[in-house]
């Protein structure tokens, strides 16, 4: 197999976006004279930046937009965002808007050489996703040896990756800006709520992280070979009243919690508050996730549905002068 080469990892970053940090970060010292510089995105002080100091205060995810899905915008309405935020910044630009491009400034631009090598969005979610590894693309060897990485050393919960295939130009959150990255979603866990358990999980995905980095930099090879991964597929709305768009149905106790389970056709969705089952109809079986997500209600979708898949990569190893 092929053996896929690629330039030091130097510059990296860990963004929290959890009310509660997985911990402080220092730079750190790595074999071969590279330093690797990481910190965090949170509201303590000493720490380089906030992405969203509003959040914070108001224990809620967003409390106007997002800054980390604001910086380079995709899905409903990308082409509007993406003129908006390529607009002149003024007084009256939405907050989380302005923060947005301050970032991509700060760590980017996006697509340049001057990008941060990597950036790693740590998130916490209600839904019962385990430990999940969000990235865009099939193609960015760096990122998915790291996923792949993680996969095999972490044994207390099953770590699964998730591929976009979404191009980076329409990519919307922060960790698109950066030429490597991924986004780790641990849950269950209520925002505003410290969970020993998902502490724990999130610590050892961030140390390993670190460690593949130091690893890589140092000149390890890392083998190629086949990965297991989803793809997404679509999304799903709840049940809703036509008229008034109020829903009409809660998620089925026998759906709930049961992320990335296999949906088959008949399977229960969604029990009606009147007490009717919804049936899943579709001959496709696919994997639900992010089932029953707080911040997904605003959004339309009751949860997605993917498709899972084998991904062959390459062998990679740091690309020396």
């Amino acid at each position: 197999m092929p053996c896929h080469t690629s330039p030091y990892v130097s510059k990296g970053l860990l963004c929290l976006v959890q009310l509660h940090s997985v911990r402080r970060l220092e730079g750190k010292q790595l074999e071969g004279g590279v330093k690797l510089h990481y910190f965090c995105i949170k509201n303590n002080d000493g720490i380089s930046i906030s992405a969203s100091t509003g959040s914070y205060g108001r224990m809620r995810r967003h409390p106007w937009e997002r800054a980390v899905r604001c910086v380079c915008g995709a899905g409903d309405g990308a082409t509007a965002e993406r003129e908006r935020r390529g607009s002149p910044i003024t007084e009256s630009s939405p907050y989380e808007v302005r923060r947005a491009q301050e970032l991509n400034n700060l760590l980017g631009p996006k697509g340049s050489s001057d990008a941060i090598d990597l950036i790693c969005d740590l998130h916490n979610t209600t839904s019962n996703m385990g430990l999940t590894l969000i990235h865009y693309t099939s193609s960015d060897w760096v990122t998915l040896h790291i996923c792949r990485y993680l996969q095999t050393k972490i044994t207390k919960v099953p770590v699964r990756v998730l591929v976009l295939d979404v191009p980076i130009s329409d990519a919307y959150s922060l960790e698109s800006v950066s030429k490597h990255g991924f986004s780790i979603e641990v849950g269950p866990q209520p925002h505003g709520v410290v969970r020993a358990d998902i502490y724990i999980i999130m610590k050892e995905a961030v140390d390993l992280t670190i460690d593949w980095i130091h690893k890589f930099n140092s000149g390890t090879v890392f083998e190629g070979g086949d990965m297991e991964t989803f793809r997404l597929i679509k999304s799903v709305d709840y049940a809703r009243d036509p008229e008034t768009r109020s829903l009409t149905a809660a998620i089925h106790p026998q759906l709930q919690d049961k992320d990335f389970c296999l949906l088959k056709q008949g399977d229960p969705l969604f029990l009606s508050f009147s007490g009717e089952t919804v049936n899943y109809e579709e001959e496709e079986t696919l994997h639900p996730f992010f089932i029953n997500e707080a911040a997904y209600y605003e959004k339309g979708i009751a949860f997605h549905v993917g498709k899972k898949m084998m991904l062959t990569i390459p062998t990679v190893q740091v690309q020396k002068d």
